[in-house]
């Protein structure tokens, strides 16, 4: 199981200005909390507890949707 930190890391090879995490119970989302970057479409980055694989949001929805857990700023 990969920890907070790490997922962390991974998320921010892909968008280094992410600011907000959502943790559900089999992955972590991370993403921002203006407006500005939702309205040009950027998608969040979820990443795999289990095996700290990043996949897309519209991925994670349709195949292994967890149960969140908690929502707090980085």
């Amino acid at each position: 199981m990969i920890k907070y930190e790490d997922a962390l890391k991974i998320a921010k090879t892909y968008h280094n200005d992410i600011n907000i995490c959502t943790e559900y119970s089999n992955a972590y989302i991370f993403g921002w909390d203006d407006d500005e970057h939702n309205e040009i479409g950027l998608s969040p980055v979820v990443v795999l507890k289990e095996n700290g694989k990043a996949v897309t949001m519209s991925w994670y929805i349709l195949h292994v949707h967890g149960k969140e857990v908690g929502s707090f700023k980085i």
